[in-house]
């Protein structure tokens, strides 16, 4: 499967080709035409835009990074639960095998039904949120840092170029 990016613009970011073992990602970095820039209003308007752009994409990158921060701290706190569920289990276990025949023990066993159930329960959601998901949400992350470099150098060159025009 092959997907590619483009910005509102139409210039191509990245480009991803997935298959069963493999994930390639080539990253692209943006051409800017300063040419037609010609006077330092030109500059000015243009220096506004991509000031703007920066200012979104710096938002982005904030609650891409509180997002990640998030599912890492989901993930830990999901982990946590499994450790104690499979505490509890071991123990009703024990508990279970010393018990005599009758209300009590059955009592226990479906106790352990119950543990053995929010076990499963919270081992599919675990496994729903996999390394790929990580990954992806790194991905996104470093995509909008990157953008925000090509944002920067962009700036720059328009400053260089301003600085031309006003020589």
């Amino acid at each position: 499967m092959t997907s590619t990016k483009k910005n509102r613009h139409g210039r191509l970011w990245y480009n991803i080709q997935k298959n069963e073992n493999n994930i390639h990602i080539s990253i692209y970095k943006m051409i800017y035409n300063l040419e037609s820039l010609t006077t330092i209003a030109g500059c000015d308007a243009q220096l506004s835009k991509a000031n703007e752009e920066k200012a979104s994409l710096q938002l982005r990158e904030m609650n891409k990074n509180a997002q990640f921060m998030n599912s890492e701290r989901t993930l830990t706190a999901r982990q946590l639960e499994m450790a104690e569920l499979n505490s509890q289990l071991t123990s009703v276990v024990n508990e279970i095998a010393g018990l005599p025949e009758g209300t009590t023990k059955r009592k226990a066993i479906s106790k352990k039904m119950h543990i053995e159930t929010e076990i499963f329960d919270l081992t599919t959601l675990m496994d729903s949120s996999t390394e790929y998901d990580t990954l992806e949400r790194q991905f996104d992350l470093s995509e909008v840092q990157f953008k925000i470099l090509c944002v920067d150098e962009f700036i720059a060159a328009i400053e260089a170029k301003k600085t031309q025009l006003a020589a």
